[in-house]
């Protein structure tokens, strides 16, 4: 577990995990998140931490009724974090991440629509 902070002073735990099945290999929950390549991968972690900001600027309602029943939205979360991470990691190309984002998060986009976007 490592303590982040949000907006440079409001703490965020960031817990470690092996235990992660499916397609995603880390997840934010609002006030913490979790992700399942430790604390070697800045990328990631800066990913989930920038939608643990979107739960403080949105609320915990706010953010799961924009997050889950629009797709505008769900992308602009999405498109946040992806940019995040490309700016702390050498692993995710924008070409890559364009496709994550346009085929993982049923958004009726296309890779390239997305790639412009970033």
């Amino acid at each position: 577990m490592e303590l982040r902070y949000l907006f440079n002073w409001l703490p965020c735990p960031i817990f470690y995990t092996k235990r992660f099945t499916g397609k995603y290999e880390a997840r934010s929950w609002g006030f913490f998140a979790c992700v399942s390549n430790g604390p070697n991968d800045e990328g990631r972690i800066r990913h989930e931490l920038k939608h643990c900001e979107d739960f403080y600027r949105y609320g915990l309602i706010g953010m799961w009724i924009l997050y889950t029943f629009s797709k505008k939205w769900r992308l602009f979360f999405e498109l946040r974090g992806y940019q995040e991470e490309l700016r702390y990691t050498n692993y995710l190309s924008h070409s890559l991440a364009a496709k994550l984002i346009a085929d993982g998060y049923n958004l009726d986009v296309t890779a390239k629509e997305v790639e412009g976007m970033l």
